[in-house]
């Protein structure tokens, strides 16, 4: 027998009552958190597991250096645009930043540069070649980068109080780099169109989807 909640007509404490029985244990912002970072890393995981041909022939101090500045720059912006630890989220200045920059900065580290394997000829072809090779690699990129941007979304759902639309281009600069850093290990192009409109241009496009749907979702 329940304690009777004082002022309160018998009718309304019964749908009190009612309402707190019915509602579900929802799961703590953090673990719904991890999870989503786990999917996002697992994904980018599943795309190595065939890596590209020609990964024992490339130099191994541009690959290796490459590679960690990718995984770095992808584990920070993961971890920046989810962090808990301020009740209003990270600063909006922050978020901006990733989104923005992560692009234009996993284009300057990939495409400047391109990794070749040793005495490969570097790549032949007119724009229109180079850019029609790209599609394959956009189109694993962006649903590489949806699934991740998916997983961040719903573990934030009704979560952000504020800056939600730079919240979600934070999460969609963050899959998109996870993304990116995976296609740098699957694909053997070395040209800079392919690289650009393949593998840079869906960490962009991924940034501006999560600014558009996030505040459907994660506004309270």
């Amino acid at each position: 027998m329940s304690e009777r909640i004082p002022g309160v007509s018998d009718d309304v404490e019964r749908r009190i009552l009612a309402l707190a029985h019915d509602t579900r244990r929802q799961t703590p912002i953090r673990r719904r958190v991890a999870i989503a970072a786990v999917v996002v890393v697992v994904v980018s995981l599943v795309m190595v597991v065939r890596p590209r041909p020609d990964l024992a022939l490339l130099p191994i101090v541009p690959l290796a250096l490459t590679t960690a500045a990718a995984l770095a720059g992808a584990a920070f912006t993961l971890r920046a645009s989810a962090s808990t630890r301020r009740s209003t989220g990270p600063k909006l200045q922050l978020l901006l930043a990733l989104a923005i920059a992560s692009a234009p900065l996993y284009a300057l580290l990939t495409a400047v540069s391109p990794l070749r394997a040793r005495g490969a000829p570097a790549p032949v072809g007119t724009f229109a070649q180079c850019l029609a090779s790209a599609w394959s690699c956009f189109g694993v990129m962006m649903m590489m980068a949806g699934a991740g941007l998916a997983a961040l979304l719903v573990a934030f759902r009704h979560a952000v109080p504020v800056s939600p639309r730079a919240r979600g281009a934070a999460f969609g600069a963050a899959a998109g780099a996870w993304g990116g850093l995976a296609i740098h290990l699957r694909c053997p192009s070395s040209d800079t169109v392919h690289i650009l409109a393949g593998h840079a241009l869906p960490i962009a496009l991924m940034a501006a989807v999560g600014a558009v749907v996030a505040p459907f979702i994660v506004r309270p």
